[in-house]
């Protein structure tokens, strides 16, 4: 690949931009996801260079890709592809996901008001990792806020026609970050300490998605578990939206709860036996489950419009 103003990127169809950034970044008003004009917009690393990258949806099957700061080089390019591909899910098929809910009125529905929307992944490990241990425990909202101070405390600032972008902050300036700094942005000192530990454990190496990927889930969440601060919901949530592995779900979401509660009108009191229920149906896809009720709740709170064709 040469220097080029923009690349396309085939997509699995159905393929829709704006829900799979709304799942990606869980509310609106976080710092480092923008939809700008029908763009989505992210300060990515190409190359070891941070590069604003935006991505416009051409079609149903279909993505063009450019760099909003000059042309993307070669491995630029190859980069931005990898990435955007990761985080969009572009290659994704969830035709089998279809067929399990098919049997089932209430998702089956929920599923075709959410044609297109791919199960995102976050764009690293430590990424993941950033965007999981500060929610335990607390609110979505709440956790958006707290990463929103620490983007604007730790994050580079990119400016493009009149409007800020920020980059994710390294593991690297978040290991040097003064502690009581990130304790006055909200986080505590535990959720300090884990992200300390495991941004030092990825810059040597010692923790890394290829040691993860080939374990079973089992292992996989042991692996994970055994970093202090990490529990088994934590464990799911890095390995379900940081690796894209669909054979896990989050029990115990407190958000994928109410969501099943006010889809399916049930009392708490039914919604273990439920669950189980829609695991076994869901089987080597019940992570999709997890994928399903957030966007449940971003319908209901406007924040997607959903698929005309429900």
């Amino acid at each position: 690949m040469s220097a080029t103003d923009s690349l396309e990127l085939a997509a699995v169809p159905p393929f829709d931009l704006a829900m799979t950034v709304a799942a990606l970044r869980r509310r609106p008003h976080s710092l480092t996801d923008a939809l700008v004009d029908g763009e989505y917009r992210r300060v990515l690393s190409l190359d070891g260079v941070e590069r604003l990258v935006g991505v416009r949806q051409l079609a149903p099957d279909r993505v063009r890709v450019r760099a909003l700061d000059g042309p993307l080089g070669s491995a630029a390019g190859e980069e931005a592809a990898r990435l955007v591909e990761r985080m969009l899910g572009l290659r994704v098929d969830l035709a089998p996901v279809a067929a399990r809910v098919a049997g089932d009125a209430h998702l089956a529905a929920l599923f075709r008001r959410l044609a297109g929307m791919k199960p995102p992944r976050f764009p690293s490990l430590w990424v993941t990792f950033a965007c999981v241990v500060p929610y335990q425990q607390v609110s979505l909202e709440a956790g958006v806020a707290v990463m929103n101070r620490v983007i604007q405390a730790l994050g580079t600032r990119h400016l493009y026609e009149g409007q800020t972008y920020f980059g994710f902050p390294t593991p690297e300036r978040f290991r040097a970050a003064d502690v009581a700094m990130l304790r006055g942005r909200g986080l505590s000192a535990a959720k300090v300490r884990t992200l300390t530990h495991v941004a030092e454990l990825i810059l040597s190496g010692e923790l890394t998605e290829a040691e993860i990927e080939p374990l079973e889930d089992a292992a996989a969440v042991a692996r994970l578990t055994a970093l202090p601060g990490i529990g088994p919901w934590s464990a799911h949530l890095v390995l379900l939206r940081g690796l894209r592995r669909l054979s896990v779900f989050p029990a115990g979401d407190s958000g994928a709860s109410r969501n099943l509660r006010l889809l399916f009108d049930v009392p708490a009191d039914d919604l273990p036996r439920l669950e189980r229920a829609l695991l076994e149906t869901l089987g080597p896809w019940r992570g999709e489950l997890y994928f399903l009720l957030l966007g449940r709740s971003l319908l209901a709170r406007g924040l997607i419009q959903g698929s005309p064709t429900a």
